[in-house]
């Protein structure tokens, strides 16, 4: 019994270290808790992990994540999410891809990334109601749960001013 708890537990340990995120597109996937490394092809999420405190776990961005302009210091692999460069977004080899919903970041792109067993989340962010849940997801993933849900209350604050 011991040797098939002593086997089983590095198959244990890895589920701990995952977090199940609901996207923007309702997908329900599996990534890593508390990523090293993370390729941004959506400017709304380099934004909130920048917001965050966490830029420097970005390793590459597309040329328009250029907010802050310190992002633009990190390796570009494409002009938009479209057209990444897959190849180099695999031997990057990064915990987490975020990329935009839709054509914007296409279905073969994300399962040749899935083969390769990197998660892709996908956001677009048109709307405040696709923003706030983004914020919350990235702040649990990055383990800046409190910081997100401070800065969540405060992005819906002003909107419900303004609008």
């Amino acid at each position: 019994m011991i040797v098939l708890a002593l086997l089983l537990a590095p198959a244990l340990a890895e589920e701990e270290e995952k977090i199940t995120i609901t996207d923007e597109d309702g997908r329900n996937v599996a990534v890593p808790l508390d990523p090293n490394s993370i390729i941004c092809l959506s400017p709304g999420a380099s934004e909130v992990i920048y917001a965050l405190g966490e830029s420097d776990r970005i390793i590459a961005v597309t040329e328009d994540c250029d907010m802050p302009p310190t992002l633009l210091e990190k390796e570009h692999i494409g002009k938009s999410g479209g057209d990444a460069d897959i190849e180099k977004i695999i031997e990057l080899n990064s915990d987490l891809v975020i990329g935009k919903t839709g054509a914007l970041f296409p279905e073969d792109m994300e399962q040749k990334l899935t083969d390769y067993r990197i998660p892709v989340l996908w956001y677009r962010l048109l709307h405040i109601d696709a923003l706030i849940p983004m914020i919350r997801d990235l702040g649990r993933v990055l383990e800046k749960k409190d910081e997100a849900l401070e800065m969540a209350d405060r992005i819906s604050g002003y909107y419900d001013t303004v609008f």
